[in-house]
């Protein structure tokens, strides 16, 4: 159960990461900027599911 957590933290992190590579890549560059709102929606659905997964992980162990 406790790697459970650690997975749904992963994909906490990791969609922060692609919310704030897709916010610095909207702000610098117009080629990239149209990656840019792509990553942070990516970023947003994935920090979304990691967060879901962490409540449903907290409701099973209580």
């Amino acid at each position: 159960m406790h790697s459970e957590a650690v997975r749904e933290i992963k994909w906490m992190i990791l969609g922060a990461t692609l919310m704030t590579t897709g916010s610095m890549f909207a702000a610098t560059a117009p080629i990239l900027g149209t990656l840019g709102p792509l990553m942070f929606l990516a970023g947003l659905i994935v920090l979304i599911a990691g967060f879901v997964g962490e409540t449903r992980y907290e409701q099973t162990r209580q």
